[in-house]
C-alpha cells in the first residue's frame, strides 16, 4: 500500500517562455480551476497537520488557502493566507507582483517509468523550455515558494538552521528538516524489511 498511494508533488515553471505560459496557463478557466483544485488536495493530503481551511475571499475576491504553523511563537502570525491568482499561489502582500513569479503545475508520480518516446507534444515542448539557456538566465521564483517557507520556516538560512537535524537513512548521514524525519525513517524501515525478501 505504502507505494501505491496516489500522491501529488508540485513541479514549477522555472524557465518558461511568455508565449508558452500563456499556452499552458491561461487558455481555459476550467484548467485554471481544476488547478487550484489539485493544489488545495495536494497541500491538504501532504499537510493535514498544517492545512485549516479554502474559500474564496469576497474583499479581494480571489480563492484562498489557509496554513498554519505551530512552530511559529508569534500566536497572531500562526495562520496565513495564500490567495491563488493567476495560476499563483502568494501573500496579500506579493499579489499586485505576481508576474515575477512562476505559476504553479501539479503532476502525478507515474507509477512506472515514462517512455520519452510516448510524450506530447505539449510535454516536449515544455522540456525544451526548460533547456534553454535564455530561460534558464531569465529565471523566475515559484510562487509556491512562500507556502514552503512558511511551512518549513525556511525564509533565511538563519531561520531554517534550528529547523535542520542529523539522521541516518540507509546507513549514510543526512542532514534534513525536521518535519521529514520520520517519513524518511518510515522509508528506510519499509526497504530494509522488502530488502530481507527481494534483492533488487
Amino acid at each position: 500500500m505504502f507505494f501505491k498511494r496516489i500522491i501529488f508533488i508540485f513541479t514549477f515553471l522555472f524557465f518558461i517562455q511568455d508565449g508558452f505560459s500563456q499556452k499552458l496557463f491561461f487558455d481555459s478557466k476550467e484548467f485554471d480551476s481544476k488547478l487550484f483544485g489539485n493544489f488545495v488536495k495536494s497541500i491538504e493530503f501532504s499537510y493535514p497537520d498544517n492545512f485549516v481551511r479554502f474559500g474564496f475571499d469576497s474583499s479581494e475576491q480571489l480563492w484562498f488557502v489557509d496554513l498554519k504553523n505551530d512552530d511559529i511563537k508569534k500566536s497572531e502570525e500562526k495562520i496565513k493566507r495564500f490567495f491563488y491568482k493567476n495560476a499563483r499561489v502568494l501573500p496579500k502582500e506579493n499579489l499586485q507582483e505576481w508576474k515575477n513569479y512562476n505559476p504553479l503545475f501539479t503532476e502525478f508520480y507515474p507509477k512506472e517509468i515514462p517512455e520519452p518516446e510516448n510524450f506530447s507534444e505539449l510535454k516536449i515542448e515544455y522540456l525544451k523550455d526548460l533547456s534553454l539557456p535564455e530561460n534558464r538566465d531569465s529565471y523566475k521564483p515559484s510562487s509556491f515558494t512562500f507556502v514552503q517557507n512558511f511551512l518549513y520556516k525556511a525564509s533565511t538560512q538563519k531561520e531554517i538552521e534550528p529547523q535542520i537535524v542529523t539522521i541516518e537513512f540507509l546507513d549514510w548521514r543526512v542532514r534534513v528538516h525536521k518535519k521529514i524525519v520520520e517519513p524518511l525513517l518510515n522509508i528506510d524501515k519499509k526497504i530494509r524489511e522488502l530488502a530481507l525478501t527481494d534483492f533488487e
